[in-house]
């Protein structure tokens, strides 16, 4: 299909603001830790340093459970019952047992990784069973932004039922497998230009932005998060 040009625009110019911007349904709508590229900072960066480490990090979890209280107050995720300490205690097994293992692959080559089976077990690791995916689907995509997937919500996921129901071939009861099939069909679009933290992590994140698709992808979910009634 072929997908509105004015509609990507919109998304886009959205998309940048809340790159460089806190994420106002987080918390008081101040914490600069709140904005994509701070988000990326917390987890991805996390991670990149500590496997620069020989992944040691003193005995605290690999990502703070402070960070998680970030993603998931301005993602409105449901923690299911747990704190946000049983939470990164959790998340921290998850990345041990299943991420670091294959963590230059997923750094290097994470296209080519089935993400539905990494968001069904970090699901399972977490909560005990795997879930609708959107817990799932937020943390990775911040945790290894390489890793060809969308992070769903329930916007999002009404979004793409919109499209499904006007687009033949479209399946939306598999939302990163439809995302995908989206994906094909975005032109290139402006990307951001400023990078926040210290000039290592300024270098990798624009290394992300330059040579992934992932701000791409990141528009694409804007996009059908606006489409099915989410905030603009």
């Amino acid at each position: 299909m072929a997908i509105p040009v004015h509609r990507l625009a919109q998304a886009t110019a959205v998309a940048l603001q809340r790159w460089r911007n806190p994420n106002p349904d987080c918390a008081t709508g101040n914490d600069p830790r709140s904005s994509d590229n701070g988000l990326l900072l917390l987890f991805h960066g996390s991670l990149a340093h500590a496997a620069d480490y020989a992944w040691q990090n003193a005995g605290r979890t690999l990502v703070d459970k402070t960070y998680l209280r970030i993603l998931f107050s301005g993602a409105a995720l449901d923690y299911q019952g747990l704190s946000a300490d049983e939470l990164a205690a959790r998340l921290d097994s998850f990345i041990r047992e299943q991420l670091v293992p294959r963590w230059v692959a997923l750094t290097e080559n994470a296209e080519a990784e089935p993400p539905g089976r990494l968001i069904e077990s970090l699901e399972a690791g977490l909560f005990g069973e795997p879930g609708n995916g959107e817990v799932g689907s937020q943390i990775l995509f911040w945790l290894c932004p390489r890793l060809p997937l969308l992070p769903k919500n329930h916007a999002g996921l009404r979004g793409l039922e919109l499209l499904a129901d006007g687009q033949l071939g479209l399946d939306a009861s598999d939302y990163q497998h439809a995302c995908a099939a989206l994906l094909k069909e975005m032109p290139v679009l402006p990307a951001p230009r400023q990078f926040a933290g210290n000039p290592d992590e300024q270098r990798r994140v624009r290394q992300l932005i330059e040579n992934s698709d992932w701000w791409r992808r990141r528009v694409l979910a804007q996009w059908l998060e606006q489409l099915g009634g989410g905030p603009a």
